[in-house]
């Protein structure tokens, strides 16, 4: 089943998601991790931060879910709560093509037949947390095993990020780091609030919705 597309401004919206694939004017690409253990990347990451898509700016307290394919191909369902904090669990599901001689670049095909550009370009060695960039430096997920990172990491992962040639400013924040605030010269500091973390067992078994439910 294709997603089902709305207006003509909406197909604009995936034309320049696509047209991303290829990178952006004079920004070198974006350099990816080397010996992706493919396998050991599968599972579940809590999408700590992101630059939303147009298609997930309702989406809080997502999460990705990769399960490696028979046919090679990266079966990707992310979940959410539409809205808000306390919104309904949706899902979407993808399939990606990691690239056969660098397998942290992927080929996302949302819309059929089309792939979009994403490339895992920052991962722990013990794959607890890791940043899915685009050449583009239009959208960005940072993620992580776990919804409990220290502070102190967070803000690391952040600067890596900035140092990518990203606006820290665009980023939404989920799973408890919705305190997070940017100073004005970009440097990046914490506020003390509520914890609004979905605890682990709200994250429901990968289910068939397609994307655009």
């Amino acid at each position: 089943m294709r997603p089902s597309i709305q207006g003509g401004s909406a197909l604009l919206v995936l034309l320049m998601f696509f047209n991303g694939c290829q990178g952006s004017g004079a920004m070198q690409p974006i350099t990816t991790v080397t010996n992706l253990d493919l396998n050991r990347f599968m599972g579940t990451w809590y999408v700590l931060a992101d630059i939303a898509t147009p298609f997930d700016k309702d989406a809080y307290a997502p999460t990705e879910h990769y399960a490696l394919a028979d046919n090679g191909r990266v079966e990707t369902t992310y979940q959410y709560r539409k809205g808000g904090p306390q919104g309904e669990i949706k899902s979407k599901t993808m399939s990606a093509r990691p690239h056969a001689e660098t397998p942290a670049i992927w080929g996302m095909r949302i819309l059929w037949p089309f792939e979009a550009d994403y490339r895992v370009a920052y991962l722990d060695p013990d794959y607890r947390y890791t940043v899915v960039a685009r050449n583009k430096r239009d959208f960005v997920w940072i993620m992580a095993r776990d919804q409990d990172l220290e502070d102190a990491l967070v803000i690391d992962i952040l600067r890596k990020v900035e140092g990518m040639g990203y606006d820290l400013t665009k980023l939404r924040f989920h799973h408890g780091l919705e305190d997070f605030t940017l100073s004005k010269d970009g440097g990046v500091i914490t506020g003390a609030g509520p914890d609004l973390r979905a605890s682990e067992s709200e994250v429901i078994e990968q289910s068939t919705p397609r994307f655009g439910t």
